[in-house]
């Protein structure tokens, strides 16, 4: 985790740092290109309508479910929630023109981080969760700025 709230930072690991010199092309310091790529992935225009989707299909899924769910399933499943709607929040707050800020980058980062920490969704919620938008969103994002459509991303 250490080395990805330095990459989240702008950070390069000490490894990196010791590379810098460099003897090889091996030794090549990726944090800044791969910080470029992480930033891409964790974009609003990414992210923002799948995490909507997801919290509007988890408040009646953990509803009806709640009496059937173990006491640790529950309190996660509502961590989890908590973590989806602090996250729609901060993208929320971001401005819709330009790139986010880093400090608003790190928060991002911390939370799918945190996000991450709480486990996988449950399954039966997952079914629901239409993610072909996550993956539009995802194409276009890195889609050249030649007006070529992204590719079809649905899923099977």
């Amino acid at each position: 985790m250490e080395n990805l709230d330095k990459l989240a930072m702008g950070q390069p690991d000490s490894d990196s740092q010791s590379r810098a010199a460099g003897q090889s092309a091996d030794d090549v310091d990726f944090s800044v290109p791969l910080n470029d790529v992480v930033k891409a992935l964790l974009a609003k225009d990414v992210m923002y309508a799948s995490l909507q989707r997801c919290e509007e299909e988890f408040v009646p899924w953990l509803a009806t479910n709640r009496g059937t769910l173990a006491a640790a399933d529950l309190n996660r499943y509502e961590s989890q929630l908590a973590s989806v709607r602090n996250l729609l929040r901060e993208y929320e707050a971001q401005p819709d023109s330009g790139d986010a800020s880093d400090e608003h980058f790190q928060r991002i980062f911390i939370m799918i981080a945190t996000l991450q920490d709480l486990g996988a969704f449950p399954e039966q919620l997952m079914a629901k969760v239409n993610t072909d938008a996550f993956h539009v969103n995802l194409a276009k994002q890195f889609a050249n700025d030649d007006g070529l459509e992204p590719p079809d991303c649905k899923t099977a």
